[in-house]
């Protein structure tokens, strides 16, 4: 779903094979590339399963995408830098240990899977981050932050896309 919508946006669009690691798609305007990792959930759940990635990568980019199942509304795409995610993620984290220890009385020492919740408690009407530092509609539909030049959009002269 993601690969069509880039490629309808005019940009080269590979899917990779099975066997790659943290990379779904890669994506060119023909002058620049990118990598782009989707996750995927349905309308009742507003998380994903995500593994924390080690750094920021400025060449990947996570595409966070609402199915909407059964609902007769279409798909919603959220467009977000490695970068945000890995601060998003750490907030969550960091919650998360303080909750643990408050309840078990020890540190969380577990190899659970993080899950990113872009909507604070599926409350959708009101959607924010969870560390409610952004809303999330700052990121629906923001194919610009690929930072690549798509079909009908030019690119000024040391300017983003």
């Amino acid at each position: 779903m993601v690969a069509y919508k880039l490629s309808e946006m005019g940009l080269a669009t590979a899917i990779t094979l099975k066997n790659t690691q943290k990379i779904d798609l890669l994506v060119s305007d023909g002058t620049s590339a990118k990598m782009v990792q989707v996750k995927t959930t349905d309308e009742k759940k507003t998380d994903w399963h995500c593994t924390l990635p080690e750094k920021a990568l400025p060449d990947l980019v996570y595409v966070f995408v609402v199915l909407n199942s059964g609902t007769g509304e279409p798909p919603e795409f959220y467009v977000l830098p490695s970068a945000n995610v890995i601060k998003i993620m750490n907030f969550i984290d960091r919650n998360y240990q303080g909750i643990y220890m408050e309840n078990h009385g020890k540190p969380f020492t577990g190899k659970g899977a993080p899950k990113f919740a872009l909507f604070d408690a599926g409350r959708r009407s009101n959607s924010t981050y969870i560390d409610k530092r952004h809303p999330a509609s700052a990121y629906k539909d923001r194919w610009d932050l690929l930072g690549l030049e798509t079909a009908g959009q030019t690119r000024e002269k040391g300017g983003k896309a």
